[in-house]
């Protein structure tokens, strides 16, 4: 983090690769630029069996001495005056997300 740079892989954070997570309701903890994705099972995680959630870490641009790191969560609209690592991949329906985790309702499902 001294240089600003998000870890790009599992390896270069210093974590387990990505399927050595696996357990009954995880099928993989991949880190990609940064961003956490967590694939789910395809069962006993109904509803979103073989559904991606995303985490992306998100620090002040402005602070040098000793930034804060916040989260983004799925579909939540990062800051613009902040840093924010990776893309969201979430793929679970946002009535299944925490409410600060859906962000804004997509423009063609609003009309309906």
């Amino acid at each position: 983090m001294q240089r600003r740079e998000f870890p790009p892989d599992n390896r270069k954070a210093g974590v387990a690769a990505p399927h050595d997570f696996a357990d009954h309701r995880v099928v993989s903890v991949e880190i990609e630029s940064g961003a956490i994705h967590v694939r789910f099972a395809d069962d006993k995680v109904a509803p979103s069996p073989g559904k991606m959630f995303t985490l992306r870490p998100s620090i002040d641009s402005y602070d040098t001495s000793y930034p804060k790191i916040t989260w983004v969560c799925g579909y939540a609209e990062a800051d613009p005056d902040k840093v924010t690592g990776g893309i969201n991949r979430t793929t679970i329906e946002r009535k299944y997300l925490p409410e600060n985790c859906r962000g804004p309702e997509p423009e063609n499902m609003a009309r309906l």
